[in-house]
């Protein structure tokens, strides 16, 4: 996958975040709490993207966004026990980015919180993680990035 595929997908992801969660422009913006297990450190260039979009949507880091990030130290089996710490401290929109393994954890440790996919080494259609991808259905959205084999 490409670098720049993926900061787009990112900053789909950052709109569909700010744009959930201000339905009502005229009340006070509560604390987001996003939850994320990565195998990438946050500092990354991705992860940094995503958050410099957030703060061009109006949230800003401890005024009205919590990032809450476990770093995976390149370890995917950990990704279970990862998702439901999260949960335990309560964040309010979990995003499983990469593995299917990531989706999989997160949906295995809630089915109330939004879960935002970046689904890339997985069709989540074709698994059945979703109903569409024009309509996801349940408590998953995010984007799919599909490649095509050319011959």
């Amino acid at each position: 996958m490409r670098r720049r595929d993926f900061l787009t997908g990112l900053a789909v992801i950052a709109n569909g975040i700010a744009s959930a969660r201000m339905s009502n422009a005229q009340a006070p913006r509560k604390m987001v709490r996003v939850g994320i297990a990565t195998l990438q450190p946050r500092t990354g260039p991705l992860w940094t993207a995503f958050e410099q979009r957030l703060q061009q949507l109006g949230y800003t880091e401890g005024e009205n966004l919590a990032v809450e990030s476990i770093d995976l130290n390149g370890s995917i089996s950990r990704e279970s026990e990862a998702m439901k710490e999260l949960i335990r401290r309560k964040v309010d929109i979990l995003i499983g980015s990469g593995t299917e393994i990531a989706l999989k954890s997160a949906l295995a440790a809630t089915d109330k919180l939004p879960i935002v996919m970046i689904a890339i080494d997985y069709d989540p259609l074709a698994l059945n993680y979703i109903a569409s991808l024009a309509r996801p259905g349940g408590n998953v959205t995010g984007v799919f990035s599909s490649k095509s084999s050319l011959r």
